[in-house]
């Protein structure tokens, strides 16, 4: 009799032991289930971040740009509408550099310009900045924004 009980208690033990077929199937179900729906949220946060790197990338690349012409007296200047590209160490961004191009002149005069820097990435605008320099007549150094 006592014989019969232990295996009666080794067959339940083992009945219990483990997943089953039937277990393994629904927790896979419910795992794909669970990943289907977060899975366009990841996504959309992933992208968004992607778009902010560039962004701020970008933002350095400008204002790089216009330090260089900051630097630089008006005669200097290189001519409006040039073409260049800027390496931020983790990208190359392409620029497009213009000034005094607007209907409205009041900014440009032979004191001081309003510049104009676009940024691109895969020919598309992602940063647009403008500034007006103005030449105070302090020496060398002597631009300021």
């Amino acid at each position: 009799m006592i014989q019969r009980s232990t295996a009666r208690l080794q067959q339940e033990d083992n009945a219990q032991a483990g997943f089953g077929i039937i277990e393994a199937i629904v927790s896979t179900a419910l795992f794909a289930v669970l990943m289907v729906t977060i899975m366009p949220a990841f996504l959309s946060l992933v992208n968004i971040n992607h778009k902010n790197e560039l962004r701020s990338g970008a933002s350095y690349a400008a204002q790089h740009v216009l330090d260089e012409l900051r630097q630089t007296d008006f005669p200097d200047w290189p001519q409006s509408g040039v073409i260049g590209n800027v390496d931020t160490g983790t990208r190359v961004y392409d620029y497009e550099l213009t000034y005094c191009t607007s209907g409205n002149n009041e900014f440009c005069a032979t004191n001081m310009r309003q510049a104009r820097v676009e940024i691109f990435v895969d020919n598309e605008v992602i940063y647009d900045l403008q500034v007006v320099y103005t030449d105070l007549g302090n020496g060398n150094d002597n631009l300021t924004n």
